[in-house]
């Protein structure tokens, strides 16, 4: 990953707001100025990414006609801000935005695609004054390929199911079918937590509104906020009790971390694949 430097200023500015509030005009501003940035000259011809992805703090939009609206008004400013300075892009443009509970405020990412030709994807946490440039190269160098063993403690049949997961990888846990990791039990809610697989390999958990909580050696965990789950931290789902084994597929060596779900069925996806509700 390299660092701006000097243009981390310059693009996400130092009076952007805390977490707590989002403003869409400066949000805007921020994206302007990432395209302004970004700009890759053809000849006289200017292009600017078309591919960008914002990912906000679960709790900054209470609804997706929120998040709708929002959209709505970014894709017109980037639209009019590329006439306006007679940009170009390789593609049609792409905009997406979601709610991310494992996200601190809010990141944007820009980059261009299939036509990024050995270049980067510009990333930039604006809550956290960051700016950063990741190569296609190292973003595939990024992924690795794990086995999660996930069953109940104390299970006199023993239990478990093993799912292939990847860096990146979001798993939803909850009572309804539509989880990739089924409790059913009636302290749990509809959809109670996600986990999520980091670059090193660690695993955090999100309670994303669930009715009778989270735990973490018997402390509740803040709804929206992510957690690690170490070696030996004891982990419950509502009153469910549950263990994980994380073992690293590509190396094949095995980490263990005591804590964390089992179900009836799973699905191997990848971050953005999974929209998350809040639990009922």
């Amino acid at each position: 990953m390299v660092k701006l430097g000097s243009f981390i200023d310059k693009i996400t500015g130092r009076n952007w707001k805390p977490s707590s509030s989002l403003a869409t005009s400066e949000l805007i501003d921020r994206i302007k100025k990432m395209l302004d940035f970004e700009v890759r000259k053809n000849g006289t011809v200017k292009f600017v990414p078309h591919e960008i992805k914002i990912r906000i703090q679960w709790d900054k939009f209470s609804n997706a006609g929120s998040l709708d609206k929002l959209r709505s008004e970014i894709l017109v400013a980037i639209i009019d801000h590329i006439n306006d300075n007679l940009y170009h892009t390789y593609a049609p443009l792409n905009l997406e935005i979601k709610p991310d509970y494992f996200v601190d405020g809010v990141v944007l990412r820009a980059g261009f695609g299939e036509f990024a030709s050995g270049g980067a994807e510009l990333v930039i946490n604006l809550d956290k004054n960051e700016a950063s440039a990741v190569s296609t190269k190292e973003q595939e160098l990024e992924k690795s390929s794990y086995s999660l063993l996930i069953k109940y403690l104390n299970d006199p049949e023993g239990r478990f199911i093993e799912i292939p997961v990847e860096t990146g990888s979001v798993i939803s846990i909850g009572r309804a079918k539509e989880n990739h990791a089924v409790l059913e039990n009636p302290s749990v809610s509809k959809v109670h937590a996600s986990l999520k697989i980091t670059a090193d390999g660690e695993i955090l958990i999100s309670d994303v509104g669930s009715t009778n909580g989270t735990f973490i050696n018997g402390e509740r965990l803040d709804i929206g906020k992510a957690y690690q789950l170490d070696r030996d931290s004891k982990l419950r789902i509502g009153t469910v009790e549950l263990s994980i084994t994380l073992r690293d597929r590509d190396r094949e060596t095995q980490h263990d971390i005591s804590s964390v779900s089992s179900g009836s069925s799973f699905t191997t996806l990848t971050a953005d694949q999974f929209d998350i509700k809040r639990g009922e």
